[in-house]
């Protein structure tokens, strides 16, 4: 189904100040006065208010129709961004808040009101009572595992699945993120928390000591090439994947 592309203009000034769609644009512009009354926490929002405050509305123009509105919409957006125009649109376009950056000092105001919230009995007992994400039943995780193993017995997934420039592309990924020493730390606390407390193979269990000491370069590099060699055997393909790379 087709939308529409419309712009609300300044009626002081004609100028261009949003550019949104909708499948019914007169409907929508009601809405847009609507939450600014009942709202008024974003850049429209305090641009609507301010017409209101002088007996002004927006001005509605229909441009276009489209059946790429999301498309249309970021397009105008930056045309009009990159040609200097001032628009109240909080976003660059299209669903969702891709493009919104939030202030510093609306970062402090929410940090503020979570604290507050959190040291509040009443939420902190509301939080507490919800109950956990369910946990996949064995039925459910037995039929994904039959999935699974059919899609890696075709050839044509497993070579899309393994192909150089995939495996390059993750491996690109990998050492950006491990090259930044936030990041790589933060992945590491993650395994220590992850591991700490668990039974390792040979019996004795995860503690930060013990896992720190196996994180040493020397041993990583050990337990590297003890894989990769282990990884080129047909019979352990076989056995961790259900089937040959090399088939």
């Amino acid at each position: 189904m087709r939308s529409f592309i419309y712009y609300l203009r300044d009626p002081s000034t004609n100028e261009v100040r949003y550019i949104g769609y909708s499948k019914d644009p007169k409907k929508r512009l009601i809405g847009h006065i609507t939450e600014a009354q009942a709202e008024n926490k974003n850049h429209r929002h305090h641009w609507i208010l301010s017409l209101l405050c002088k007996n002004l509305r927006p001005v509605l123009e229909v441009v276009e129709q489209t059946r790429v509105p999301k498309k249309r919409e970021i397009e105008l957006i930056a045309e009009f961004r990159a040609g200097g125009v001032q628009l109240v649109n909080g976003t660059t376009g299209g669903d969702g808040v891709r493009g919104l950056k939030h202030t510093e000092s609306f970062k402090r105001k929410m940090k503020r009101k979570l604290k507050a919230l959190w040291k509040d009995p009443v939420y902190l007992a509301k939080m507490q009572a919800r109950k956990p994400r369910p946990k996949h039943s064995p039925e459910e995780n037995e039929a994904c595992r039959k999935r699974m193993l059919r899609l890696n017995a075709d050839p044509a997934f497993r070579a899309k699945k393994n192909s150089p420039q995939q495996r390059e592309a993750v491996s690109k990924a990998c050492k950006k993120r491990m090259s930044d020493p936030v990041e790589k730390k933060k992945v590491m606390d993650a395994l220590q928390r992850t591991n700490i407390g668990n039974k390792h193979f040979s019996g004795h269990t995860h503690t930060p000591e013990a896992i720190a000491k196996s994180h040493t370069p020397e041993l990583r590099l050990a337990q590297s090439l003890r894989m990769k060699k282990l990884w080129k055997d047909p019979e352990y393909q076989k056995k961790k994947l259900g089937y040959s790379l090399s088939a």
